[in-house]
């Protein structure tokens, strides 16, 4: 590869293997080995996080610890060889499925939880199935929720059902924490409503759920007011 000038060149997307390797080291938050070239083409070896990957004006980032580099700079992770490609977005095939389905778009599902989309009233559904307290019980929640945000071009609302998670003696339930809830923001999340188990009498966010410090947070027993509540604009 041409190294001269190397971010005046046109973007060339990587192949999308290598992005979900990416991907998912960024989501599990570890360190990893790094090499990449600089705008110059010389090159680096770090050690560093990938704390995020984003899109901008059709080029993909990596911010890493102590500097922002494009994808295609990276010449390996961990060994691993990049490998560049004239490939399609590796969002498009998704957005495709994404605008083609019905009003309903189920998005992820696991033993931990469902994650689905309403379209017509754009709201975002997060089923809990049972509660988390770990990235390693969810390694793909944010990469969904990132996906799914840049297809919402509005503001939309998160609907956290967790009325399959059972409270403590006194009714008290603690909220799970949600990945890429500054993101997510940033996408257009305006409001977060708690849909309760009946049983629940309190429920209590941490640093790593929506707290009333940070959004719009109201708690239900009823999905249909829940639901009329995010839709509401």
């Amino acid at each position: 590869m041409d190294t001269q000038n190397l971010l005046k060149r046109k973007y060339t997307p990587i192949n999308g293997e290598f992005y979900d390797k990416l991907e998912t080291a960024a989501t599990l938050d570890q360190r990893c080995e790094l090499v990449y070239l600089d705008e110059e083409g010389n090159e680096h070896n770090v050690i560093s996080r990938i704390e995020d990957l984003y899109t901008e004006n059709g080029e993909e980032y990596a911010v890493l610890e102590d500097v922002t580099i494009r994808l295609d700079q990276i010449k390996s992770l961990n060994g691993d060889r990049l490998i560049l490609e004239e490939r399609k977005n590796y969002h498009e095939d998704f957005a495709h499925e994404f605008y083609a389905a019905g009003n309903e778009v189920l998005i992820g599902e696991n033993d931990y939880y469902t994650l689905i989309v309403n379209k017509e009233m754009n709201i975002l559904e997060l089923k809990a199935r049972k509660y988390w307290d770990s990235m390693d019980d969810i390694p793909e929640l944010k990469s969904q929720l990132i996906k799914v945000g840049n297809l919402i071009h509005e503001r939309f609302g998160l609907l956290n059902d967790l009325t399959d998670l059972l409270p403590n003696e006194e009714g008290v339930l603690e909220a799970p924490f949600v990945p890429a809830r500054g993101i997510l923001m940033n996408m257009g999340l305006f409001k977060v409503a708690d849909l309760l188990p009946p049983n629940c009498t309190t429920i209590v966010h941490n640093r790593g759920s929506f707290s009333v410090n940070s959004i719009r947070v109201r708690t239900f027993m009823d999905r249909y007011f829940a639901e009329n509540w995010l839709a509401e604009r």
